[in-house]
């Protein structure tokens, strides 16, 4: 698990900072919801107050050597020649493009299982490509690369408040594991990671369900000078997806995985949070 610091000013000490975790976007994918992945990039582009962690799975990854392709399942952006000889490159190249508008504001980047099938099968399809690496090298962002997994310790300062210490908050995110097709399914998921890790708020993606729950921990501290019994509230959210379940035609076409499986629609966005620094407390807006 790498470990991240990272450190925010304020010109005052808001009561609130706004986060978004942005993943499982699948681009390339014919059932990618793009106008929706657009219109979150422009929404947290006109957010001052706010930082990023992208989830994992930005890009579909699915190239003419991996044995799930077929050219039903390619969005037309990337049925061209050239794409089609580097599908994974093409569809980096268009999330960087995208990703270039809020990359200020990123705080931490995972890898997805996609990307990841893709590092390591890459030099047998002939791409020679790491997808997240590629990615963050060219968004200037490749110090917040945590891989599959990652811890960030934020701090919080404000400008008007020199010399008081900072809020800290510790967040863990993880691309995500499991197939579970049932919200109960989800949430264990989540709740048995934070068995491992304990922090404020822990996010996952993978299962391309947007929801959120509450743990809370025993924990003993001594607050001037006296021992008292206090509670540790953790968030648990699974973070969305932009990938439809089903795409109605009226004309022939092949079956996605979703639908062979008849998966449940997904809800489609990202999970939109809000910091409480003071209260090192972080709520979901799901």
């Amino acid at each position: 698990m790498r470990l991240l610091e990272h450190s925010t000013l304020l010109e005052r000490r808001p009561d609130t900072f706004n986060l978004y975790c942005i993943g499982d976007i699948h681009i390339g994918s014919v059932n990618c919801h793009y106008d929706e992945f657009l219109a979150s990039i422009r929404e947290i582009e006109e957010d001052d107050n706010c930082g990023v962690i992208v989830m994992g799975d930005v890009i579909d990854a699915i190239g003419t050597a991996d044995p799930r392709y077929t050219i039903e399942g390619i969005d037309s952006r990337f049925t061209g020649q050239k794409a089609l000889r580097n599908l994974p490159r093409a569809q980096c190249d268009y999330a960087i493009q995208h990703f270039s508008r809020i990359r200020e504001k990123v705080v931490m980047w995972l890898s997805g299982n996609h990307e990841a099938k893709v590092k390591k099968h890459s030099a047998r399809a002939g791409y020679e490509i790491d997808p997240t690496e590629y990615m963050c090298d060219a968004l200037g962002v490749a110090d917040k690369n945590v891989d599959y997994v990652g811890c960030l310790r934020w701090e919080f300062r404000a400008e008007n408040a020199p010399k008081k210490g900072p809020d800290v908050l510790t967040l863990v995110a993880q691309h995500g594991f499991g197939g579970g097709r049932l919200k109960g399914g989800k949430l264990n998921n989540m709740d048995k990671a934070l068995n491992s890790v304990e922090a404020d708020a822990f996010f996952m993606g993978h299962t391309h369900e947007l929801l959120a729950s509450r743990k809370v921990r025993n924990k003993i501290d001594k607050v001037n000078g006296e021992m008292r019994h206090d509670a540790h509230d953790m968030l648990m959210v699974n973070t969305g997806t932009f990938l439809k379940t089903y795409e109605s035609s009226t004309e022939y076409k092949a079956s996605e995985y979703g639908e062979v499986y008849m998966f449940e629609p997904t809800h489609i966005g990202m999970a939109r949070c809000i910091i409480y620094p003071k209260r090192k407390m972080v709520r979901a807006l799901i």
